[in-house]
């Protein structure tokens, strides 16, 4: 039988130092993977929501300010009655199911809302959601 110096049967081994590095970066690559997938995911579902904030506060003033008074406008005036107004885009904002403020300044309807999006992928990050601000307004006097 021959023997072939230094080969004993068996396989070579690796060197000590390279163990687990393959594990640490995939791990840091499907860390990195969830960040960007959960920012560009939530991002994009807390911009969409963003923009349907501004527009019920939009379309709850734009109903408030066609609350015209029916005494004025049989006369010929349009004015618009303040009260009416605000009962309107309240009525707006609880069909809508959103939560906001409705409030008269001067001649100005002013509705500011807040909505609530969840998040998906950053919930894992603990960031359970983002609350998002709606601003409507709309002139009650028509000149």
């Amino acid at each position: 039988m021959t023997r072939v110096h230094g080969c004993t049967g068996s396989r070579p081994r690796r060197p000590r130092g390279d163990r687990g590095s393959v594990t640490v970066y995939a791990l840091a690559m499907i860390v990195a993977l969830f960040t960007v997938t959960g920012v560009a995911v939530d991002g994009s579902r807390a911009a969409q929501a963003a923009a349907h904030a501004n527009a019920v506060a939009s379309q709850a003033a734009r109903a408030g300010g066609q609350a015209i008074d029916p005494a004025a406008a049989i006369g010929g005036g349009i004015e618009v009655d303040p009260a009416a107004a605000v009962a309107a885009a309240e009525s707006y904002l609880a069909a809508a199911g959103v939560y906001g403020t409705v409030q008269v300044l001067g001649n100005r309807l002013i509705v500011d809302v807040q909505i609530t999006s969840g998040t998906t992928f950053l919930a894992i990050a603990g960031i359970d959601g983002f609350t998002l601000d709606g601003h409507g307004e709309t002139d009650l006097v028509r000149s």
